[in-house]
């Protein structure tokens, strides 16, 4: 993973802050994390990742904050 270093890795646009992408570990702007909500498998990739959590909560035995986190992926999911 890159380091931030004030310039958005997407976009290239200085920055003075930024966020991870939902589709690879690049550091992004607001401006291009709002351009990447508007793809249309992004609540897909939400699902996705929220999936993943889910099962880390599991391998620690929270299974009922896990079953939470699966019905809101399920949902995201829905939405896309």
């Amino acid at each position: 993973m890159s380091e931030w270093n004030g310039n958005c890795h997407r976009c290239g646009s200085p920055a003075t802050g930024h966020i991870m992408s939902m589709f690879n570990h690049d550091l992004i702007c607001f401006p291009c994390k709002d351009a990447e909500r508007k793809r249309p498998d992004y609540h897909q990739a939400e699902a996705k990742d929220l999936r993943e959590y889910a099962a880390t909560l599991r391998s620690k035995g929270m299974d009922m904050q896990a079953a939470n986190v699966e019905k809101v992926a399920k949902w995201k999911e829905e939405r896309g």
